[in-house]
């Protein structure tokens, strides 16, 4: 442990809590859901969350990343506030057009509450690309905390005692929107203020940016934006396809068993992204034993998380605590938990050899890649989906995971011969 700490920081430590506190929200809505309200609302919540995710990915231009990380560019704070804003505001349209065509018209309501909530998520992650620039991990330890983990819980409580998961998101909506007017975007205003008096003095916050503006962001995020919007098609896919399928109770079981996939998830991303400059530098300054000892880190850590989740479905309590966590109707279907832990042997190895792959500098295999594992995926969704019912969509998602495994590992086998034997 003392290892992992040495090789991260305190900082990266601090960005890990986030990351964790970040992950709870998903958990307590589905949690809530399949315990108090049943497991058609799980499938329409899990579908809407499958239009919502890459359509917002694409959305944001990756404007945290550039903001946090690229210092060759004087980012103006008002004018990548209100890219965000209104890329977001075109999300939100598209999303709810996508959305409606697939469920009843009696959940339209709760669509247009989450995609407003949607759009509050996309801001708070635009905040939190200035917090990283500023080193303000503790402003951004709290945005996180507060609106992950309190409002969702007092969500709960509405759900649990008025059994209206209409009420509840109302109200996580006017929490977060709430919180952020009345302490996030003070603390942008002030980052602004700080950048330029003048500009910050305008009414400019909420106009819709020019094409000036707007282009030169656009080209700059384009490429890594492709890469993370084929990524979030990638994960959404068994949900949608799903939901083209099966009923929504079928894709709330779905949708749930792959959240359990995730358990790990950000706890991995978190060593992850904490690691990769420490990965680049080693990479670019030919370190070869260092790189190593920082993959071979993240791959130890992959494993043991796969391993522990496994160890989890198999066990004789397995059934047990699905039906302790979520309903009697996981813990009925026990066998796709075994399906989806088998999985995350690949997604786990996937979720930290990804980056790696990025820190060796190699942007064009990412992206040609991700577009070649998503439409690999579809095809077995599709087939395997009417052949074989859920169990072909768990045995697709094995599958299209493997075999993105199989091509990063020989990616970064390729990357390492061809940058240590120039060295040499």
């Amino acid at each position: 442990m003392n290892n992992i700490k040495d090789n991260l920081g305190s900082d990266s430590i601090l960005s890990i809590i986030t990351t964790v506190s970040n992950a709870f929200y998903p958990w307590i809505v589905l949690i809530t859901l399949s315990k108090y309200v049943g497991m058609e609302i799980v499938g329409i919540y899990a579908f809407a969350a499958a239009i919502f995710m890459p359509i917002f990915k694409a959305s944001a231009l990756s404007l945290k990343e550039i903001t946090a990380t690229n210092y060759t560019i004087n980012s103006v704070i008002i004018t990548s506030f209100k890219i965000r804003l209104w890329t977001s505001l075109i999300a939100y349209v598209i999303s709810i057009l996508f959305i409606i065509t697939g469920v009843s018209d009696r959940y339209w309501p709760l669509i247009l509450v989450l995609g407003i909530i949607r759009i509050v998520e996309s801001l708070f992650d635009y905040s939190s690309g200035l917090y990283l620039r500023e080193d303000n991990y503790k402003y951004m330890a709290i945005s996180a905390f507060t609106r992950n983990v309190i409002f969702p819980l007092l969500m709960t409580c509405i759900i649990y005692l008025l059994q209206s998961p209409e009420i509840g998101f109302v109200c996580l909506m006017v929490c977060q929107l709430g919180f952020y007017i009345t302490f996030e975007f003070k603390i942008i205003k002030q980052y602004s203020y700080v950048q330029d008096r003048k500009l910050y003095a305008t009414n400019e916050w909420f106009t819709v940016p020019t094409k000036r503006e707007f282009l030169p962001y656009l080209k700059l995020s384009f490429p890594i934006t492709s890469a993370i919007f084929i990524a979030s098609v990638n994960a959404s896919t068994p949900r949608i396809i799903g939901t083209a399928i099966f009923d929504a109770a079928t894709v709330g079981l779905l949708a749930g068993f792959v959240q359990i996939s995730n358990a790990f998830v950000p706890l991995l991303s978190g060593f992850t992204h904490a690691l990769m400059p420490k990965l680049g530098r080693s990479y670019q300054t030919g370190s070869l034993q260092k790189f190593k000892k920082y993959v071979l880190l993240l791959f130890g850590i992959s494993s043991a998380c796969s391993l522990s989740l496994y160890i989890v479905s198999i066990s004789e309590y397995s059934e047990k605590f699905l039906e302790i966590l979520l309903n009697d109707v996981f813990a009925e279907n026990i066998d796709y938990f075994k399906l989806i832990a088998i999985s995350t042997a690949f997604s786990y190895f996937n979720c930290v050899m990804g980056p790696v792959k990025i820190s060796q500098l190699q942007y064009k295999n990412e992206l040609v890649q991700n577009s070649i594992v998503f439409i690999l995926l579809v095809i077995l969704c599709l087939v395997l989906g009417n052949i074989y019912g859920l169990v072909g969509i768990f045995y697709s998602i094995i599958l299209s995971q493997a075999f993105r495994s199989i091509w990063l590992l020989v990616s970064i086998n390729i990357g390492i011969v061809n940058k240590f034997d120039t060295i040499r």
